[in-house]
């Protein structure tokens, strides 16, 4: 059971791609962080019971995504490590270690999960 706590926007961004330790511009971008609350069913007894409660926070690039070439688009997976840069708020912030989750053509989007729980602590706070 997921439980959005909160969704703030991101505009200007950048994505990196990092690699044999360098790092590869690869797209610019506008998308929005989601932050839910999980809390599994589990079966206990032949009843469902909520288990422990986790904080998971995501971070979507969605929208105009401007890669830097078709090439970048295809290097896109889950063997890799990503930064980001964007705007949220005001405030300039970096994304560091993001781990590649999702994507949906359809709804021109990248999910990627954010690890850093000092970050996720202070988005909750703006």
């Amino acid at each position: 059971m997921d439980r959005t706590i909160k969704t703030i926007q991101a505009d200007n961004g950048e994505l990196y791609i990092i690699s044999a330790g360098r790092r590869y511009f690869a797209a610019k971008f506008t998308g929005y962080v989601k932050i839910t609350e999980r809390a599994p069913l589990v079966p206990i007894l032949g009843t469902l019971q909520k288990g422990t409660k986790s904080i998971y926070a995501s971070f979507v690039v969605c929208d105009d995504i401007n890669y830097e070439s078709e090439q970048v688009y295809g290097m896109i997976n889950s063997g890799q490590v990503y930064d980001a840069y964007a705007d949220i708020r005001g405030n300039r912030l970096e994304f560091a270690g993001l781990k590649f989750e999702d994507s949906n053509p359809q709804k021109n989007e990248l999910v990627f999960q954010i690890t850093d729980l000092k970050l996720i602590e202070s988005l909750l706070k703006l």
